[in-house]
């Protein structure tokens, strides 16, 4: 690693604000919250300080038109009064604007240009760049989701095509943010010098914002083929393992094939736990282990840059942890969701893999059939981590929950034995009293038989379905399903008094273990 690890930040990109909406997720105090953790942490004073510097004309052209440079620009001048500038951020999608957005996006996009060139030319070992408004969701001609300029696809195309000087002949960009980067996508879909790698919601393509562009045969055109890699997770709810399998399947031989001279990460952090938008789970030791993972790739020259997140709390702490690795720093905190990998994110590896075969030698089945390899914490279980409705649920009633339950219980818990221990002495299910009115009704929609008496219930599955070893690897078909618990949650049946308003938790937990298979 060269010198040290640079650090830009700037007061003045807190002047993007929505004056309409204060609470508008994407607000100034994403910044500060993120430099206050960092200087509390005493991360900033470990860093070289780079100016910020607004972006020019020539860099802003190498991914956008001069129409959408000029309407850019032109916010931020005294001819648009309040109202005008509240209507022309009408015009996009997800957008608003006020005096101080020209600059602050100028600030976001010359910054990081700066910064990366200075980590290409050698100066600087890594880089972090704490920056706003995003970018990743930004077209060429288009201001989008809270972005107006691309910020990242800037500084690639900048450093690739526009610095020869610079030695950088191709950039991996790594997206992390929850939502697809449809801008980065589409600037370089027939640039081969540029890999984009997207890890994202996609739900079908219901998720923000809300395409089929980020769907896993989306790998790119022309020249270009193969250099687009999409990893659409199709609901919420993956976390650490889930991630870092996807990193280590997926990402990490690819890049090991491109051999890039920088990696950009777009780092959104509205997939860490707590995000009000992403639904996600991803914990700051999780995007520490990630980060470590990237500093293994172009002599560890990384340039993290801020997209999205909307926790103050969850993002300060999740960039810390970033920037710890970016550093060499040990972090104690282990990743969360030991043994929890999610199962549907083997099959959706697999996916993924084979729309990439064509293009990559380390995506071949021959290699694919080596992960039953699995490193011993990728312990795959069912998806039914946790389920739960409430006021910003995507479930209207009780019954829905259920049937989702249900629905999820029978297409991806897939088992080859049931322990006797499920039955009680006798063999028999325990006495029907024991069961609440709202467990009885979830039994039902599970349609399972044979309960253990207790404060928790665990049901037998009665008629097994196809069993798991057609989808994971051979280590993990070796597991025994050993106990399944199912809490209901918000009954009333503690000493605290039961609140309507208390969303009603299902939790269904399922414990593994290896057993021999002889």
């Amino acid at each position: 690693m060269g010198p040290g690890v640079g650090l830009v930040y700037d007061a003045r990109m807190c002047e993007h604000a929505n004056l309409e909406d204060p609470y508008h997720p994407e607000k100034p105090e994403r910044i500060t919250a993120i430099f206050e953790m960092l200087e509390k942490a005493g991360v900033v004073e470990k860093c070289t300080r780079v100016d910020a510097r607004e972006a020019t004309d020539a860099e802003l052209a190498s991914v956008h038109t001069p129409k959408h440079i000029a309407a850019m620009r032109a916010v931020g001048k005294q001819a648009y009064d309040r109202e005008e500038r509240l209507s022309l951020g009408r015009r996009y999608n997800s957008i608003y604007f006020n005096k101080g957005s020209s600059g602050a996006a100028l600030l976001a996009a010359g910054s990081l240009v700066e910064l990366a060139s200075r980590v290409a030319r050698g100066e600087l070992g890594a880089g972090a760049a704490v920056v706003r408004p995003p970018g990743h969701h930004a077209e060429a001609d288009a201001a989008m989701g809270f972005c107006l300029f691309n910020n990242v696809a800037v500084a690639a195309h900048v450093l690739v095509h526009g610095q020869p000087s610079s030695g950088v002949k191709k950039v991996l960009i790594v997206d992390w943010d929850v939502h697809h980067g449809n801008g980065t996508q589409h600037m370089f879909w027939q640039d081969p010098q540029v890999l984009y790698f997207s890890v994202h919601r996609y739900d079908d393509g219901f998720f923000y914002p809300g395409s089929e562009d980020g769907d896993s045969d989306k790998v790119g055109g022309g020249a270009g083929a193969g250099f687009n890699v999409n990893v659409p997770w199709p609901r919420k709810g993956y976390g650490d393992l889930d991630y870092l399998a996807v990193f280590d399947h997926v990402l990490m031989p690819i890049a090991q094939e491109f051999q890039a001279d920088l990696v950009l990460v777009s780092g959104g952090f509205d997939s860490a736990k707590g995000d009000p938008l992403g639904g996600c789970q991803i914990s700051p030791a999780g995007y520490n282990r990630m980060t470590q993972r990237l500093m293994e790739l172009a002599g560890g020259r990384v340039v993290l840059a801020l997209e999205g997140g909307y926790n103050l709390k969850s993002i300060s702490e999740s960039y810390l942890a970033c920037m710890k690795a970016l550093l060499g720093e040990p972090m104690d905190e282990c990743v969360s969701g030991e043994n929890s990998l999610l199962a549907s994110t083997w099959s959706l590896i697999k996916e993924v893999r084979s729309h990439l075969r064509p293009f990559w030698p380390s995506m071949s089945k021959e290699e694919e059939d080596d992960l039953d390899r699995v490193p011993e914490y990728f312990v795959v279980h069912d998806d039914l981590a946790l389920i739960s409705s409430s006021s910003d649920s995507e479930h209207e009633s009780d019954d829905d929950v259920f049937e989702d339950l249900a629905e999820s219980f029978d297409s991806e818990l897939q088992v080859e034995e049931v322990s006797d221990d499920y039955l009680d002495d006798e063999g028999l299910r325990p006495e029907e009293e024991t069961r609440t009115p709202l467990i009885e009704d979830l039994i039902n929609h599970l349609h399972l038989s044979e309960v253990k008496e207790g404060a928790h219930t665990a049901p037998v599955v009665e008629e097994p379905p196809t069993p798991a070893a057609v989808s994971v690897p051979a280590q993990s078909r070796n597991l025994l399903v050993q106990e399944i618990s199912i809490s209901v949650l918000g009954e009333g049946k503690s000493d605290a008094k039961q609140d309507p308003s208390v969303p009603v938790i299902v939790e269904v937990n399922i414990d593994t273990k290896q057993i021999d298979p002889k």
